[in-house]
């Protein structure tokens, strides 16, 4: 039986074979970040960790990733930073300690992050989700003296205090995020 018979497209097989090399990756920033940075569409490398890196912002899917992200950024203002973020990929993690770069690493609570993310990809296999979360997570764990661990309410109603233990942890001088209500 040959793929086209079970009803799988070259495309669904192709994504599932890219998933799992990048899996297979991702704790392992000498292989996994050349190689993204390599074969990522120029818009997606530069959010891979680089020479010119400033910060790493990073975290399982939905785990408020695109909030501090722009968060962080909107309360730079017109400065310029480059940020490492949304690979959810711990190669990013890794990496930005062993370069000594202030890493945010943004965590929420397992049921609520893969519940959250099987509603965006309903395909995905949930046990795949949590073997990739765990993973992710304990890799954090080997590093959390050298990051700054945000939870997901304290970041999404809170995140200038995590910019302020940032500045406190690594002497940096990022301007404050102030949440609002609208």
């Amino acid at each position: 039986m040959n793929a086209n018979d079970s009803g799988e497209s070259r495309d669904a097989r192709s994504l599932g074979l890219k998933h799992r090399v990048r899996d297979a990756l991702a704790p392992y920033p000498r292989l996994f970040l050349p190689i993204y940075r390599a074969l990522a569409p120029e818009s997606h490398a530069r959010m891979a960790v680089s020479q010119d890196t400033e910060i790493v912002i990073e975290g399982f899917p939905r785990s408020a990733n695109t909030f501090a992200v722009v968060a962080f950024t909107q309360a730079q203002g017109a400065r310029q930073i480059r940020i490492a973020h949304h690979l959810h990929a711990e190669a990013q993690v890794l990496a930005g300690v062993e370069r000594k770069l202030p890493v945010i690493v943004l965590i929420r609570q397992p049921e609520d992050a893969i519940r959250s993310l099987k509603i965006a990809f309903p395909d995905q296999d949930e046990n795949r989700m949590l073997r990739l979360y765990l993973r992710f997570y304990r890799a954090v764990e080997r590093v959390r003296d050298h990051v700054v661990i945000a939870e997901f309410t304290r970041t999404t109603s809170n995140f200038g205090s995590i910019l302020r233990q940032v500045n406190e942890k690594f002497g940096t001088d990022f301007a404050m995020f102030e949440n609002s209500e609208t």
